[in-house]
């Protein structure tokens, strides 16, 4: 067992179909949220590392844009906010 699954209910790659995937928010329900507006949302997606002035968050975070989409996963590195992957 590994988390929730048993390993008998492993598939293989050509086996999975698209009701087999996890969905992204459920993975990153619990790490903080930060909402951006519209003119910062347009930053994040050019990949601009954000700083104090935006979140003072010590820890990896999701920034949502003001409908609650996720836009990008950031992590902490050298007093600035990093992106590490967009949604």
């Amino acid at each position: 067992m590994i988390g929730n699954y048993q390993i008998s209910e492993a598939k293989t790659i050509e086996d999975i179909e698209s009701i087999d995937l996890i969905d992204h928010k459920l993975l990153f329900e619990h790490t903080p949220k930060l909402e951006l507006n519209d003119y910062m949302v347009k930053l994040v997606l050019s990949g601009v590392a954000l700083d104090h002035r935006q979140t003072n968050i010590d820890q990896p975070f999701i920034v949502t844009d003001q409908s609650g989409n996720y836009i990008a996963f950031y992590e902490p590195k050298d007093n600035v906010y990093k992106v590490k992957y967009f949604f």
